[in-house]
């Protein structure tokens, strides 16, 4: 993908520009969480970023397998935003009193913005086989 990319731009600033232009939502998103706390903006960019290398070491080379549960004919996708929502709420509940704290759930967001801003399946859950 990123071949494709650098050979529409001659040059690095146009480049870096056009990587900008398309992440400013998650720019501007990771920027609203210096509102909550600065631990929690700290947070959520290592979180952002951890995913982002460990989601293209290992799921992209296919060492780890996504958690997908087959029911029937439907297919269940736990993709991590979902299991990161999951632990933001049992966080934000005193559930798990360790992901109370704010660098946690900044880091539990950083992991939901990786997949919500990184990947285009994001949305498909439950997809159903013929």
């Amino acid at each position: 993908m990123w071949g494709k990319i650098k050979l529409l731009f001659k040059n690095k600033r146009q480049e870096a520009l056009a990587f900008l232009q398309s992440k400013k939502f998650l720019i501007s998103s990771l920027g609203a969480l210096s509102f909550i706390s600065f631990l929690t903006t700290v947070g959520g960019v290592m979180g952002y970023f951890l995913t982002r290398w460990f989601y293209g070491r290992f799921f992209g080379r296919g060492w780890v397998r996504s958690w997908i549960f087959k029911v029937g004919r439907y297919h269940f996708h736990l993709h991590h935003w979902l299991v990161g929502s999951s632990l933001l709420f049992l966080g934000i509940f005193d559930v798990i009193p360790l992901l109370k704290e704010a660098i946690f759930q900044g880091v539990i967001i950083g992991v939901i913005f990786q997949d919500i801003f990184d990947t285009s399946e994001w949305h498909k859950v439950v997809t159903r086989t013929l």
